[in-house]
Parts: C-alpha cells; sequence; structure tokens
C-alpha cells in the first residue's frame, strides 16, 4: 500500500500588501491566503492593518492588528481556528546598525 502524500505539490498561494508613509504616521495593511488542495486541506488566511508614528528624532510607537485563521476541513479538525492579534511596540535608533525595542503582543483564539 502506498503512503499518501500529505504535503504534495498543489498548493496555490497569494499575497498582496501596501503601505503609505503620511510622515505623521505610516499606515499598512497586507492579506495573505493559502489554498491547499492535497490531502492534508491545511488552508490559510492571514490579514493585517498597522500603523507606524515617530516619536522624537529616533523613536516610533507601532500599533498592529491582525487575523490568522487556519482551516484544516476534517482531516484535523483541531487545526481550525481564528485568532485576534494586536501589538504594541515602541523602537528606538540606538545607532545605524542598532534599534533598541520592546512590545506586548496580545492574542487570542477561537475554534
Amino acid at each position: 500500500m502506498a503512503v499518501p502524500n500529505l504535503w504534495g505539490n498543489d498548493i496555490n498561494e497569494g499575497y498582496i500588501g501596501a503601505s503609505y508613509d503620511f510622515k505623521a504616521a505610516k499606515v499598512s495593511a497586507s492579506y495573505q491566503q493559502q489554498n491547499d488542495k492535497n490531502v492534508a486541506n491545511n488552508d490559510n488566511t492571514v490579514w493585517s492593518l498597522g500603523v507606524k508614528v515617530p516619536v522624537m528624532a529616533a523613536s516610533n510607537v507601532l500599533l498592529t492588528y491582525g487575523q490568522p485563521e487556519m482551516d484544516a476541513g476534517h482531516v484535523v479538525p483541531e487545526l481550525t481556528a481564528r485568532a485576534t492579534t494586536a501589538t504594541l511596540a515602541w523602537t528606538t535608533a540606538m545607532s545605524k546598525r542598532t534599534t533598541l525595542y520592546a512590545g506586548y503582543v496580545w492574542s487570542t483564539t477561537t475554534r
């Protein structure tokens, strides 16, 4: 008996993203979708929105909000879930090659 190829080669994936710098704030958005037509049937979709606001000369405040969704269909129903995430972060450029950053990520998952 042949073992099925769970990962195969039949996966369609697309991504689109954009950002615009208003100088007072830079906004961004992205959307990604994967359609898995193999035995694993591991489809997923991710979208996010974000804003980066300059603060002082070398610092930024970043806010993001997004929603990843995974759908394994009837194959592995335990992997079917949707999450909601939000991030608040602060970055400070210490030099040309060094950035100090801190952040907090909030996430919740529903099945």
